[in-house]
């Protein structure tokens, strides 16, 4: 058995999406480079590519593109993409009313210091 250092990962790119429009089971998504300069680009995918967030996925919603090459001794190269939706916490209405609440009192201490 060869060591797994003789395996290897070549082309990796990245991009960032934006989901534009949702056909049926497929997308169109605008795409920006993330870790090369160039134009942006228009592409179509299914939404099985999502997996289990496919239901979820609407029109504006950001995801990560990676597309790799595998290189392994005696086999040929494959090419893997992954997609991931960018999903941002949530934040409840009480750490909302927290988050007011020391503005409030921010507000209150500055307006103390020009009386």
């Amino acid at each position: 058995m060869r060591p797994l250092d003789s395996h290897g990962v070549t082309g990796l790119h990245k991009w960032e999406g934006k989901i534009l429009e949702i056909d049926g089971d497929a997308f169109t998504a605008e795409l920006y480079p993330i870790d090369a300069e160039g134009m942006p680009i228009t592409a179509d995918f299914d939404l099985e590519l999502f997996g289990s967030d496919a239901a979820t996925v609407v029109p504006g919603d950001v995801f990560y593109l990676s597309v790799r090459t595998i290189k392994a001794p005696g086999t040929r190269p494959t090419r893997t993409e992954n997609l991931r939706l960018r999903r941002l916490g949530r934040v409840t209405l009480e750490e909302l009313q927290a988050v007011y609440a020391r503005a409030d009192a921010l507000m209150e201490h500055l307006e103390q210091l020009f009386d």
